[in-house]
């Protein structure tokens, strides 16, 4: 099974990114026990960030970390693309995923939970 990584946002803003968040449509958490991770694809450096969004069973004990880090400046933001589709996230988290890629594997944990994207 794919290694998992839990990153989780110590700050919570509920109107931070009500635009982008109305156009993005979630998989459904079918259980208690569900949560929607983020999988970091593989980049160069040069290339936008690519992630997919998948759900994720509790039960099934799935491994990840935790990173934290300052949620910062929520006005200034930059594009990553959720599911091919371009998605708004904080300077600072697209900072952090983007020294987590690697140009020609998944990180060795390459599946990554973010509050923002994952709990609206």
């Amino acid at each position: 099974m794919r290694h998992l990584r839990h990153l989780e946002w110590l700050y919570r803003l509920g109107y931070t990114f009500q635009g982008n968040l109305s156009q993005y449509i979630y998989p459904p958490l079918r259980t208690r026990d569900a949560i929607r991770l983020v999988e970091l694809l593989p980049g160069g450096h040069d290339k936008p960030l690519q992630c997919r969004l998948d759900v994720a069973n509790l039960a099934d004990t799935p491994k990840y970390e935790a990173l934290s880090y300052c949620w910062g400046d929520h006005i200034q933001t930059r594009e990553i693309n959720l599911n091919e589709k371009p998605f708004s996230v904080t300077t600072n988290l697209h900072s952090a995923l983007s020294k987590l890629r690697y140009a020609d594997r998944t990180p060795v944990i390459g599946m990554v939970w973010y509050e923002l994207v994952l709990v609206w």
